[in-house]
C-alpha cells in the first residue's frame, strides 16, 4: 500500500513516468507479495506508462519480465497473448492508441492467431479509417478462427458498412446480416453502440424501419446505462482506483 500511495502521489504530480518507475523498483524485488498485490503493482506501472506516452516497449519488457519469472500479473495462465491484450487495453484507456495498437501488433508477432489481437487491432485500424489490406486481413481471420464470437461479428459487419457491403452478395454476408449475427450470439444484451451499427447498416441498405427499430433500441439501452465514451471514462477511472492511481484528473 505504500509503494502504491507513494506512486499516487507522483501520479497526482503530472509525473506518470517517475511513478511508473517507482513501481518498478517495488517489483524488480517482489518478495512478500502476494499474487494480488504483484497484479496491482504491476497494472499501476502499466498504467503509468500508458498516461505518459511512448512508454508502449516498457511495458511489455515488464509484462514479460514477469511472466518469465512465473507471475502472472496481466493474463490467464496459457498463452502470451492475454497478457498484449490486457496491457494494450490498458494503453487504451489511458489514450495512448498508439502505443496501444503498437502492443497488439507486438502480441501478433508472437501468437498470430489470437482471435482477440486480431479484432482489436482490426477495430483500432478500423476505427480510425483505415479499411486497406492489412486491416481487411486481421478482422476477417478473426471471424475465420471463431465465426461465432460476437464482437468479432460486429467489427467485420462495420468493416463491410466502411466497404459498403450493406447486403448480402456472391462475396458474402454484408454489413446487416453480420450485425444482426453479432447481436444474436451476444452472451447478454447487447450494448447500444451495436444496434446504432446495426441501425446505420440496415438504413443504408434501404431499410428505413428496421434502421429506426434499431436506433430506437440504442437510444432505450445509452439511456438505461452509459454511452461510449461515459463507459470509457467509467472504466479508466475504475481501473485506476483499482490500482491504487485514484488521482485520475492527473491524466
Amino acid at each position: 500500500e505504500r509503494w502504491r500511495a507513494a506512486a499516487d502521489f507522483l501520479f497526482a504530480q503530472g509525473a506518470p513516468r517517475a511513478a511508473a518507475e517507482f513501481l518498478r523498483a517495488r517489483l524488480e524485488a517482489p518478495s512478500g507479495l502476494s499474487d494480488q498485490e504483484l497484479g496491482l503493482l504491476a497494472r499501476a506501472a502499466v498504467a503509468c506508462d500508458g498516461a505518459g506516452g511512448g512508454r508502449a516497449d516498457a511495458a511489455m519488457s515488464l509484462a514479460a519480465r514477469l511472466r518469465s519469472a512465473g507471475h502472472r500479473a496481466f493474463g490467464e495462465a496459457d498463452g502470451d497473448a492475454s497478457d498484449f491484450v490486457a496491457v494494450a487495453g490498458i494503453f487504451e484507456l489511458l489514450g495512448d492508441t498508439t502505443g496501444s495498437e503498437r502492443i497488439l501488433e507486438a502480441g501478433l508477432a508472437v501468437e498470430p492467431d489470437s482471435t482477440g489481437l486480431l479484432n482489436n487491432l482490426g477495430w483500432a485500424r478500423l476505427a480510425r479509417g483505415e479499411i486497406g489490406e492489412r486491416t481487411v486481413s486481421l478482422i476477417e481471420r478473426a471471424v475465420e478462427l471463431k465465426p461465432d464470437e460476437h464482437t468479432s461479428l460486429d467489427t467485420l459487419g462495420w468493416l463491410r458498412y466502411a466497404q459498403g457491403r450493406f447486403v448480402d452478395g456472391p462475396e458474402g454476408p454484408g454489413a446487416v446480416t453480420l450485425i444482426s449475427r453479432a447481436i444474436e450470439k451476444s452472451p447478454g444484451a447487447a450494448g447500444a453502440e451495436v444496434h446504432d451499427h446495426l441501425g446505420d447498416a440496415r438504413w443504408c441498405a434501404g431499410d428505413s424501419d428496421g434502421a429506426r427499430s434499431a436506433w430506437q433500441e440504442a437510444v432505450r439501452l445509452a439511456e438505461a446505462g452509459l454511452d461510449r465514451e461515459q463507459n470509457i471514462e467509467v472504466r479508466l477511472r475504475l481501473l485506476l482506483a483499482r490500482v491504487g492511481l485514484a488521482s485520475s484528473d492527473a491524466v
